[in-house]
Parts: structure tokens; sequence; C-alpha cells
């Protein structure tokens, strides 16, 4: 079919960062398939798999990308004006994710729920959904967070996050960029 001769690859890219006085952090970029629920969801549990696999000393995490899912506790799960055969309602990706034992989303589901829009990062033209998310480890602190407003390279809203090793010196949150 057409749609499949156009269809993009899904990956998960592994980067090994060496941060120097023996701590080592693996970040990893995903794009999980967009299509079939049942394929995402295996994706997922293939990479909380690897991950969970890591050696021990576990290596400090950074998870996210184009997850191609909607929050569980998200408002609307079907029935999007821009892609109506995408159907999120009982979709298991990111439960799967969040059992990550050790890791934290970069929004909290109360938070989410109090400002649903705030988050939304697709599409870019008018954003009406959420498909993009950061999961960090708990032994990093979240210094900030900003939920960019629309590029030009992409038709995903960028997601930029700032961590230390350390206390936080700023408040661990901001709102949503206007740029």
């Amino acid at each position: 079919t057409l749609h499949n001769a156009f269809y993009l690859f899904r990956y998960s890219q592994f980067v090994t960062l060496g941060l120097g006085g023996g701590k080592t952090l693996v970040a990893v970029n995903n794009h999980l398939e967009a299509f079939k629920k049942a394929n995402r969801v295996a994706q997922a549990k293939q990479l909380v798999s690897r991950l969970e696999a890591l050696p021990e000393p576990r290596p400090l995490l950074l998870c996210g990308g184009d997850l191609n899912t909607t929050p569980p506790e998200a408002g609307k799960k079907h029935g999007f004006s821009d892609s109506s055969e995408d159907d999120y309602r009982d979709d298991g990706t990111l439960p799967a994710l969040r059992a990550l034992p050790g890791m934290s989303e970069l929004v909290g589901v109360d938070e989410y729920k109090r400002d649903e829009a705030a988050f939304f990062t697709f599409p870019t033209a008018a954003r009406t959904w959420r498909l993009d998310y950061l999961f960090f480890d708990r032994r990093l602190t979240l210094q900030r967070r900003e939920f960019l407003r629309p590029g030009r390279f992409s038709d995903h809203c960028p997601v930029v996050a700032v961590f230390s090793l350390g206390p936080p010196s700023k408040p661990s949150a901001s709102k949503p960029s206007a740029s």
C-alpha cells in the first residue's frame, strides 16, 4: 500500500555518556510505532526489558521521545479531528514505561490532569494531544523543563529539560514557553 511505501522505521537510539567521577548516563531516544497499538506496546515492553537489563551499578537514565500514545489519563483518547483512526483507549505503552523502577515522568499525572493543553506536543499546527515524553532517573534533579511551541522542522513540538546531579538551583517546573 502507499502507506507502507512511506512508513517510517521505528527505533530506539541508545547513547552512553561518561559524566566523570565514575558516573555514566544512558540516554535513549525513541520513536515508537504509530499505527498498530499491539506493536507499540510490545516495543515499550522490550525497551523496559533492555533498560532493566543494564549492568549494575545501573547508570543514570534518560528515556523519551515520540512514544505515539496519549496518557491514560488524557481527556481525549480517540476521535481526533486531524487523525480519526487513532484510538489510544486501553493502550499499555505508558503504563509499561511508568513501571520502570527509579524513574519519573517529566509531567506527573495530577499536574497533567490540571492543565492538559499545556503539555500537548502534536500536531504543531494546532496542538491537540500529547505524544512526546521524557522519563528521568530519580537520582537526577530536574532544574527546569519547557514544552516549546511549534518549530519548523517537525510536526511535533520539542520537549526540553535540564538536569543536574545536585540539589535544585531553580524551581523544578516551569510553565510551557510561549515562543
